[in-house]
């Protein structure tokens, strides 16, 4: 059997008010850690496995109802995520004078282009 397996039975045998703080403390240190970890170097290899350990478990924990969607906006890694500029150029545009329309105009145009 697992550490993993275990860690999960005796999760369900547990109290609920007392899963609630596992998860809680479980979810506060993966984010902790993963936010400190970019800020120090850690030289203890002990911690690092403990976070992947908990990093999984918290995946694999059952979920109280109606904590699914705030587990999975903890998972959403949006940090990583950057706006990067690829590439930069002119647009050359033709001078005109521009057409005004009424929305009411447009709405007809587009239905009987998407239509027929």
């Amino acid at each position: 059997m697992s550490l993993v397996t275990i860690v999960v039975s005796l999760y369900k045998a547990a109290f609920s008010d007392e899963l609630s703080d596992f998860r809680s403390q479980l979810t506060n240190y993966v984010r902790l850690y993963s936010f400190l970890v970019q800020i120090i170097t850690f030289v203890n290899t002990n911690l690092e496995r403990l976070y992947v350990f908990c990093k999984f478990l918290l995946r694999v924990l059952p979920t109280p109802d109606g904590q699914y969607l705030e587990d999975i906006l903890h998972y959403v890694d949006l940090d990583s995520y950057r706006v990067q500029q690829m590439s930069s150029r002119e647009i050359a545009l033709a001078r005109q004078k521009a057409k005004r329309q009424d929305r009411a105009t447009r709405c007809i145009r587009s239905n009987r282009t998407s239509s027929g």
